[in-house]
């Protein structure tokens, strides 16, 4: 499916995107508040795009310490 913008987003329900991310979905929606996350209003419903969890999973990623020596900051 495409829109005038490209292909179409996939939106996930709170519920499938606080299973993707392993969290309960009081946690997803206190993110939501806190503005964490971006989300869709589509009416009464709130949704997330798929690719907003792909965003907030690298943001959030802290490499490991090998990754860090390894990165090519060129302090080993």
């Amino acid at each position: 499916m495409t829109n005038i913008n490209g292909p179409a987003q996939v939106l996930l329900s709170l519920r499938d995107a606080s299973q993707q991310l392993r969290i309960a979905v009081p946690t997803l929606r206190r993110w939501l508040r806190e503005r964490r996350l971006a989300y869709v209003r589509c009416g009464r419903a709130v949704r997330i795009e798929a690719t907003e969890i792909l965003r907030f999973i690298e943001q959030n990623r802290h490499p490991a310490a090998d990754e860090q020596k390894h990165s090519g900051s060129g302090k080993e």
